[in-house]
């Protein structure tokens, strides 16, 4: 595992870096000089979740690192909760997570940077039946079920719009917080009826 430290002139070099390469065949009206990379290997740490990690996996799938000469590993931890801690630390110097880690870690005084995406339109999100309700046609069989949920993240806007547009009431709903592995467990063994995932 290597340990790059992460500073704001290397995060910049890096960012500016990739931006004039992506950017620079579309600017260039003549043969230009290739630009070299200060590193050929970075290692980014994630969860499995489809959100926060799937940029950079995306990316090296479709070979995007390879075409620019970078070698990226992507490492996976349980939870994204786990990740303030190793950036802190300085285990990791690049963290895939949501914002809530920026502001937990640039709160407390640690130098941290983001690279966010502006909107999240992937159609990723989505409220998961479970067995029971998998037949379902009526919106009133979602009163009065389980739904498992993490804590801080868009799949409560889906749910709360998802229970206001077909006519739930919520207060009849109980929710619970759950990490994103408990939430796939609760659901197949019946503990929770829906995930808003």
């Amino acid at each position: 595992m290597s340990r790059h430290a992460v500073t704001r002139r290397r995060f910049l070099w890096e960012v500016g870096g990739a931006a004039g390469i992506l950017a620079a065949p579309r600017l260039a009206s003549a043969a230009v000089t290739p630009y070299k990379l200060e590193i050929n290997k970075i290692d980014v740490y994630g969860t499995r979740d489809p959100q926060l990690m799937a940029m950079p996996s995306l990316a090296e799938v479709s070979g995007y690192f390879k075409d620019e000469g970078l070698t990226v590993e992507r490492h996976f931890v349980a939870s994204a909760g786990e990740l303030p801690n190793m950036l802190a630390s300085g285990n990791i110097s690049i963290g895939c997570g949501g914002v809530t880690t920026l502001l937990i870690l640039g709160g407390q005084g640690v130098p941290v940077y983001g690279v966010l995406q502006q909107a999240d339109i992937s159609g990723t999100q989505a409220l998961v039946l479970g067995r029971k309700l998998a037949s379902t046609t009526d919106p009133k069989a979602l009163n009065g079920i389980k739904v498992g949920q993490t804590q801080g993240n868009s799949p409560i806007e889906v749910w709360t719009g998802l229970a206001n547009e077909l006519g739930v009431d919520r207060s009849s709903v109980k929710i619970f917080n759950l990490k994103p592995p408990e939430l796939v467990v609760a659901l197949d063994k019946g503990d929770i009826d829906a995930m808003a995932s």
